[in-house]
């Protein structure tokens, strides 16, 4: 029973960061200077105000969010 509940949850576990997508925000100046990655529940929809905020504040650094 035991190793039923640990194979289940492993399992569950591994699909969801299978799932995981990454949406890429180019830097606006663009030119390159690293990549920031931003690990979200959050839709890119919702997620897509606070990336250009910091865009914004940081024209040189891309942005990427990944949402699991």
């Amino acid at each position: 029973m035991r190793l039923a509940l640990v194979s289940a949850l492993l399992i569950l576990a591994l699909t969801g960061i299978a799932r995981a997508e990454a949406v890429l925000f180019p830097a606006p100046s663009g030119q390159a200077a690293g990549e920031l990655t931003i690990y979200s529940s959050l839709d890119d929809d919702l997620a897509r105000p606070l990336v250009e905020a910091f865009s914004s504040a940081g024209p040189t650094l891309p942005c990427a969010t990944r949402t699991c």
